[in-house]
């Protein structure tokens, strides 16, 4: 009977996935359609405005919501005037400044931001703010979020003052559960208008000068593990890379060489960055890193408040060999934890917070590059920007942080202190799992004498507590057969365990001591996302809501359904 369940897995858990492009953005697909428009701010500008000689300020955004359609419904538009747009630009102007203008921007003679009609107003008085964001949204049956481009620019710094995003109010979500998730595509796309597009990269100056760098102090090609690959080398980049990555050899950060046109070059690599928000489609929990605020600041364009940065720990401290070796080794094994080799087997995601698996999309095929064919069978990676690197993928159930499913054979525990473990326990009376590898969902805590450089995980699993000691350490567990495997407890201490503030705590707190400390009217458990008049709502029996929608009320979904009823086969397959 074991030797069914372990044939029949592989089969199952594909279904089990959360889909891994929620959004995938098209930012050089539509940048490419745009004709770059120099806006005369005032008269009176000259090259004499040298930015490094200015005083800066917040940059000031104005949104534009004049193009929005009337076929959406009150409570959409209401969403995107009143909650998701301002929260963009609450963040931006918590975290960018500018040489600000001292005259309106007036659209004098120009009718469109690229399909943006531009108001009458717009045209003839304008509007005091340093970028003008024109939010057009309408249903559309295309696979995109949002997308973004500029379309007019200062003559004197070359720096967009004007951009249009567009929002397809098909995939918005309302649910303030999938808020701050949301936000993120929202930062994401609007980053491009302010100046992460190849378009652009020609155009980033030295703020001593205002003169163009010259282009090979932006980008570069560089063959990188066999392939031709395009980097940042701005020393604001590469310098937050040196420590990050604790190499001293880096010359640049690479940028997405996967996809198509859409995605091309506007990205980071996430073979390389994973998790961070600049990658080329949404991932659950990205991170806007102090590599991208970087970029901004390497414009020429911008100040930059970096405590705003979220804790990205894709491949920190890894070395300079996570950044030139493969993934995996020539003996077909992860090189490093971030990867996975047991292709389609069970994993905790990199960052202990997920139950995944390694997914693959295809096998057996002709790999176009042949230093990407790892397994020497021409095994396909499911996420279509990683250089064909596996990695696990999250379920979309699979978050140790959020209720979860109860099974007789396992013991779990979810919440906020929780996270995923990985091993083969399963309760005396039960069918042994020899070697299969199970995800459990775990609380634990930390404990460290940081002085002597000595770090110990506590897993609480049912009534029995079990300390970690080293990485890889199996540890047997009263009442059960199997053990739990025991990750690297410093690096789990000291990157998953850590608390850190989302989205610059929506630009309505200050984050301290990775803890954000909101604003009045605004709730530090969400991270300043929510007002406290929507924490004890009627209709979510007194849970959290976003007008009709409650918090973590999501409808049952198939994968879920699926998960569960698997789950319960491999529990009733032991009995």
């Amino acid at each position: 009977m074991l030797g069914s369940t372990i044939c029949l897995f592989p089969i199952l858990i594909l279904c089990l996935i959360s889909p891994l492009v929620a959004h995938e953005c098209i930012h050089n697909k539509i940048a490419g359609k745009v004709k770059k428009e120099f806006l005369e701010i005032s008269p009176t500008a000259n090259s004499s405005r040298i930015l490094a000689e200015k005083t800066y300020a917040p940059i000031r955004i104005h949104a534009d919501f004049t193009n929005i359609s009337s076929s959406l419904s009150p409570e959409a538009i209401s969403f995107i005037k009143n909650r998701i747009i301002p929260a963009t630009k609450n963040f931006f102007e918590s975290v960018l400044s500018v040489v600000p203008f001292e005259e309106p921007i007036v659209f004098r003679g120009y009718r469109y931001c690229f399909e943006a009609p531009i108001s009458k107003a717009l045209q003839s008085t304008g509007v005091n703010a340093d970028l003008v964001l024109f939010v057009t949204a309408a249903p559309t049956d295309d696979n995109f979020l949002a997308w973004a481009t500029p379309c007019f620019f200062d003559p004197v710094t070359t720096r967009p003052v004007a951009g249009q995003i567009n929002i397809n109010s098909k995939l918005m979500s309302m649910k303030a559960s999938d808020f701050q998730d949301q936000l993120h595509t929202y930062i994401h796309e609007t980053t491009h208008v302010l100046g992460f597009s190849s378009m652009l990269y020609a155009d980033f100056i030295d703020p001593a000068t205002n003169k163009p760098l010259p282009l090979e102090k932006v980008f570069q090609f560089s063959n990188i593990r066999g392939v031709l690959t395009p980097l940042i080398v701005m020393p604001q980049v590469v310098n937050v890379a040196k420590t990050y990555f604790n190499c001293s050899n880096v010359i640049g950060v690479e940028l997405e060489n996967q996809g198509t046109e859409a995605s091309l070059g506007s990205h980071w690599e996430r073979r390389i960055l994973g998790d961070e928000y600049m990658t080329a489609s949404s991932k659950y929990d990205s991170k806007i890193s102090e590599f991208t605020l970087a970029f901004l600041e390497g414009t020429g364009w911008y100040r930059v408040n970096y405590s705003k940065a979220e804790y990205l720990f894709w491949g920190r401290d890894r070395g300079c060999a996570f950044l030139t070796e493969s993934c995996i080794t020539e003996d077909f094994h992860a090189r490093f934890p971030e990867f996975c080799d047991r292709l389609n087997g069970e994993y905790c995601t990199f960052d202990h917070l997920y139950k995944g698996v390694c997914a693959i999309r295809d096998s057996g095929v002709n790999m176009s590059i042949s230093s990407w064919d790892y397994f020497k069978n021409g095994t396909i990676a499911l996420d279509p920007f990683s250089d064909n690197c596996p990695y696990p993928i999250y379920y979309s159930n699979g978050d140790c942080r959020e209720p979860g499913p109860q099974y007789r054979a396992i013991d779990q525990a979810y919440g906020k202190d929780s996270r995923c473990f990985e091993g083969n326990l399963i309760k005396e009376g039960f069918m042994p799992l020899r070697d299969a590898t199970i995800t459990y969902c775990l609380q634990f805590s930390c404990h460290a004498i940081e002085w002597a450089d000595v770090y110990r995980v506590n897993v609480q699993i049912g009534a029995n507590t079990v300390t970690c000691e080293y990485s890889g350490q199996q540890i047997a567990v009263p009442g059960y057969t199997g053990t739990l495997k025991c990750p690297d407890p410093k690096y789990f201490c000291l990157n998953s365990a850590r608390k850190y503030c989302r989205n610059g705590c929506t630009g309505r707190g200050e984050c301290i001591n990775d803890t954000c400390v909101c604003k009045d009217g605004w709730d530090e458990n969400y991270d300043c996302a929510l007002s406290k008049d929507q924490l004890n709502c009627t209709h979510c029996d007194g849970g959290p809501c976003n007008g009709d929608y409650c918090v973590g009320k999501n409808a049952n979904s198939l994968t879920t359904a699926l998960s569960g009823l698997l789950l319960l086969l491999l529990v009733c397959l032991f009995i």
